[in-house]
Formats: structure tokens, C-alpha cells, sequence
């Protein structure tokens, strides 16, 4: 069925000619959708059947857009429960030396400069905290 579905797009759309799906590939559709729509990993992983969760994050497609959109849902939630006051726009020299932060310290995937759970001084502000313990 849809080996036949196929080849009839394919007569309006060429590349659907050598398109081919298997019913895998539409357990990966189901894995994904969800997740990329606010189900949380841990109930798809149980509408799968999986044990661990490694598994069912192999089946999910993660795409940059859909990361950055519910990020700033999250944003929107959370600073919706907050005094207006407390959250303003970055102003463009916070934003400078926000960036400066990051290239001096090299946050990556075990990059920072700054031990693991190290304590930052009393007074620490994301902007001006020295980048060795």
C-alpha cells in the first residue's frame, strides 16, 4: 500500500520515486511527534514499550528549531508565574559581555575552566565571575 501510494505521488513529485517506508519508519514518526509536541520522553518511552530511555531518544528526530521553540515555551511558563518586573530584555552590553563570559571560559562538554560543583564567590554575577576557581 504504500509502495503504490509512492509511486502515485511520484507522478507529481519525482523524488517519491524512489522513496520507499517500512513500518519502522513509522514507529519512528510516533516517537517523534509526541515528543517534538511536549510529551515528555519518559510516557513515550512507555507508549514504546522501551526499558531505557537511551532507546527511545535513538528513535526521536531532534531538530535545532524544535529545541530553541520549547525552550522559550518553558521561558514563557515559567517568567508567566513571576513579577513583570523581574525579567527584562538584554541590553546590548550585557549581551557583549555575556558572549565575552563564554568564550573566556569555553563552556562545552567539559570545557569550562571552573571545577565541577565549584561555589562561585558570594558576590558572583553571571557578567564579571573569574573563570579559575
Amino acid at each position: 500500500m504504500l509502495r503504490r501510494r509512492c509511486e502515485e505521488l511520484a507522478e507529481c513529485h519525482p523524488g517519491f520515486r524512489t522513496t520507499r517506508f517500512t513500518s519502522h519508519d513509522f514507529r519512528r514518526l510516533f516517537a517523534t511527534e509526541p515528543v517534538n509536541n511536549g510529551l515528555p520522553i519518559h510516557i513515550d518511552a512507555a507508549l514504546l514499550d522501551h526499558s531505557h530511555l537511551q532507546t527511545t531518544r535513538g528513535y526521536i528526530a531532534v531538530f535545532d528549531e524544535d529545541v530553541v521553540r520549547h525552550y522559550q515555551d518553558f521561558l514563557g511558563r515559567f517568567r508567566s508565574g513571576r513579577p513583570d518586573d523581574e525579567h527584562r530584555d538584554v541590553t546590548e552590553q550585557e549581551w557583549v559581555e555575556f558572549e565575552k563570559h563564554f568564550d573566556k571560559c569555553k563552556v562545552e562538554l567539559d570545557g569550562c575552566t571552573r571545577p565541577y560543583e565549584t561555589p562561585l564567590p558570594a558576590r558572583a554575577f553571571l557578567f564579571d565571575y573569574p573563570t579559575s576557581p
